[in-house]
């Protein structure tokens, strides 16, 4: 595990391999605290890493070994950058003052209905996932959760339509 200790300039600048991997390892066991790497095929880990967290951009092989390379560095840094907005949007969209899939907008734009329902279904994912990490097989029934906040949103939604048509009449 990586301290804030272990940073220096340098390591930034032009990592090693093992330090490209243990930042890496550091960033993403913020979002899965059971995550590993295996010691000798980790490349493909970290394609596959990336690929299932949805990074953007197709990561090549030739680029996680070639990792202390000029021309690879960018590439490198995005990834790292892109990890820390996704533990970002991790830790407040699950940490927030709501509850599950509760999400107060100040502005009631036309893409509400799906920002809404993208955020249930990231929140209810990750609950998910974390569930199924920790149990491994067991039975788990978070759908009647998940069904309950689509519920209390709709019971939401239905409320401020309600009061806008009184405010309205």
């Amino acid at each position: 595990m990586y301290d804030s200790q272990h940073f220096t300039l340098r390591t930034l600048q032009s990592p090693t391999s093992k330090d490209f991997r243990n930042i890496f390892l550091f960033i993403v066991q913020k979002i899965d605290k059971n995550f590993i790497l295996s010691e000798k095929q980790y490349e493909d880990d970290i394609r596959n890493t990336l690929r299932l967290l949805g990074y953007p951009i197709t990561v090549h092989r030739t680029t996680l070994q070639s990792i202390g390379s000029p021309h690879s560095l960018p590439a490198l840094l995005g990834i790292l950058e892109w990890l820390v907005h996704m533990v970002i949007l991790m830790d407040t969209t699950l940490h927030s003052d709501s509850s599950l899939c509760t999400y107060i907008r100040k502005d009631y734009s036309e893409f509400f209905e799906e920002e809404m329902s993208d955020r249930c279904f990231f929140e209810y994912m990750s609950l998910f996932y974390n569930n199924w990490m920790v149990r491994r097989g067991e039975e788990m029934q978070l759908e009647p959760d998940l069904l309950h906040a689509i519920d209390n949103n709709r019971h939401q939604i239905e409320n401020e339509i309600e009061n806008i048509k009184k405010k309205i009449k």
